[in-house]
């Protein structure tokens, strides 16, 4: 795939500790992927849909008004997915990313991504 999308998402992946990222719709289809072959990018797509609507759920219950981010962590790695509005940011990362410096990375990429208006 390549889009406007293509650059923000590989510059996000420069970071040390930076498996991939994707952005997805929030019913699971994939807008831009910048995983390796390794990774199944449409059923990562099709698994965060459902992570979301079960975190939305959760919410709704909890009477919050909704999630920013959600970190599911494994010996291997984090994957950390953020709410875009009409679409999600998914990040993978490696189990020596920093995760403070991630963060930083990540509200500059959430940020750029956003002002594309198709996903914010």
């Amino acid at each position: 795939m390549t889009s406007l999308l293509e650059p923000v998402l590989k510059k996000f992946n420069g970071n040390a500790g930076v498996v991939g990222s994707l952005v997805c719709t929030r019913d699971g289809m994939l807008i831009e992927s910048s995983l390796s072959e390794r990774f199944n990018d449409e059923l990562i797509s099709a698994l965060v849909s459902s992570v979301c609507l079960v975190i939305d759920s959760v919410c709704l219950n909890l009477e919050c008004s909704g999630f920013l981010n959600y970190r599911v962590s494994a010996s291997s790695g984090d994957m950390i997915i953020v709410d875009l509005g009409r679409s999600i940011f998914v990040a993978i990362l490696s189990n020596t990313a920093e995760l403070s410096l991630i963060n930083v990375a990540l509200y500059q990429v959430t940020a750029e991504l956003k002002k594309q208006a198709s996903l914010g």
